[in-house]
């Protein structure tokens, strides 16, 4: 472990994501979470009824609350916008995206737009995205899965991309616990973060105990 890994940076953003209840919700709050994610992609075993998860969301200041989809079209946009949504993490492929970006531009500002490119461990990284949105969210990739794999990436690769690229914000996801979350800020320089399922009990039931062992890591617990 480097000597980074070993006394992370308190000041480490976190964005909780998957919340499907409101005591989950609550736990992030109380913990010193930053942002919260609500996923709407129906075939994720995290996801909720739109409506549901408008509501679910209210309880958390509207610049922190996080749609998060793979893919949607310009109607559920438009939906989760009029449910109170404003920030969105759209995961897509490369295809798709071309098609994709242009039409979401349409609907959401840069500074709204989190953009999860699914990249595999051969493709080189579109810096072309990034006249769409300040904020790029690095997962493991996976041929089935779009996110939530709990699989950890390529932390290495994730500095390198922050160097390259300095005014974007990156976020690094994938397979975070509060086992590895000190080596993996240690190895990726990462100032943000994004835990799923490394603190479910199963997918979409968050864990007390597992979310503040992960802030107790950071050393973030309020």
């Amino acid at each position: 472990m480097s000597p980074a890994a070993s006394n992370p940076d308190t000041s480490i953003t976190v964005k909780v994501c998957g919340l499907t209840r409101a005591e989950d919700v609550e736990c992030a709050r109380s913990l010193g979470a930053n942002y919260f994610g609500f996923i709407g992609y129906r075939p994720s075993p995290r996801s909720l009824e739109l409506s549901l998860l408008g509501d679910l969301a209210r309880s958390v200041p509207e610049d922190r609350r996080v749609f998060v989809d793979v893919e949607p079209s310009t109607e559920t946009i438009k939906t989760a916008q009029s449910l109170g949504f404003k920030q969105f993490q759209l995961h897509f492929t490369l295809d798709a995206g071309e098609v994709l970006l242009p039409e979401w531009s349409k609907w959401i500002a840069p500074e709204d737009l989190w953009l999860a490119p699914r990249l595999p461990e051969s493709a080189s990284f579109p810096d072309s995205i990034l006249k769409y949105a300040r904020t790029v969210l690095i997962d493991s990739y996976s041929e089935q899965s779009a996110g939530g794999t709990g699989v950890t990436g390529d932390w290495q690769g994730f500095l390198a991309l922050q160097e390259k690229f300095e005014t974007t914000r990156f976020v690094l996801a994938g397979g975070l616990n509060s086992g590895n979350i000190c080596e993996a800020v240690g190895a990726s320089g990462a100032s943000f973060v994004d835990v799923n399922s490394g603190v479910e009990s199963a997918p979409g039931l968050k864990d007390p105990k597992r979310m503040a062992a992960f802030f107790d890591a950071l050393h973030l617990r309020s």
